[in-house]
C-alpha cells in the first residue's frame, strides 16, 4: 500500500498490436485493498491507458469471501477477478496460487514482494532469476522490514546461492540480476 504501485508496463514507445500486458496478480489474504480503492493508482487509471493494462487477479483466503463479502463486491466492481485459496502458517498457499496460474497458461511470473513473500518464494526453489534492487538506505529501527524475513536464514550454511549475472546502477539504486544455481 505504501508505494501505491500500478503494476503496469511503462513503455517508452507504443506497443505493437501483438503486445499482451502481463496479468497483475495481488496476494491479499483479507482483501484489505478494498478499503483503499479511491486512493490506489492500480484501480484509478485513465480510460485511454486501460487498453494497455492487464486484468487484476487477486488471491485471498476462502474465509475472506464469507467473512467480508462487501470487500469482494467492491473489488469485483472495480474490475478485479477474485480467486480463493487455502492458507498456511506463512500466509496464502503458494502451491495453489501457482497451480491456478499454470492452469491459466501463466508460466512466467514477475514478483514484487515484501520480505515474507520473498522469503517464502525463495524457500520453494521456484525462482529462476532474481532481480534485487538495493537502495542506499540504512535502517536503525529494529522494526524495519528486511528484504527476506520469515526465518529464511538461520545459519550462513542455510543460504540460497545465486550466480551474479549483472549489476547495474539506476540513479541512486543498484540492480543485481541473479540466476539460481541448478541443483
Amino acid at each position: 500500500l505504501a508505494d501505491n504501485a500500478r503494476l503496469t508496463v511503462r513503455l517508452a514507445s507504443p506497443p505493437s498490436k501483438t503486445f499482451r500486458p502481463p496479468v497483475r496478480i495481488i496476494l491479499d489474504r483479507t482483501l484489505r485493498l478494498a478499503s483503499h480503492l479511491e486512493t490506489l493508482a492500480l484501480f484509478n487509471t485513465e480510460a485511454t491507458q486501460r487498453r494497455l493494462e492487464a486484468p487484476i487477479w487477486m488471491f485471498c483466503s476462502h474465509l475472506t469471501v464469507s467473512r467480508y463479502p462487501e470487500r469482494v463486491s467492491r473489488l469485483e466492481a472495480a474490475g478485479a477477478i477474485i480467486y480463493t485459496v487455502n492458507t498456511t502458517f506463512e500466509g496464502l498457499c503458494l502451491e495453489e496460487i501457482m497451480a491456478t496460474l499454470w492452469q491459466n497458461n501463466l508460466t512466467s511470473v514477475w514478483v514484487e514482494a515484501g520480505g515474507s513473500l520473498a522469503a517464502s518464494l525463495v524457500k520453494t526453489s521456484w525462482i529462476d532469476d532474481l532481480y534485487f534492487v538495493i537502495s542506499p538506505m540504512i535502517f536503525s529501527d529494529p522494526a524495519a522490514i528486511p528484504a527476506f524475513n520469515n526465518g529464511l536464514l538461520k545459519r550462513l550454511g542455510d543460504g540460497h546461492r545465486y550466480h551474479l549475472r549483472a549489476a547495474e546502477i539506476m540513479g541512486q539504486d543498484a540492480l543485481l540480476t541473479l540466476r539460481a544455481f541448478q541443483h
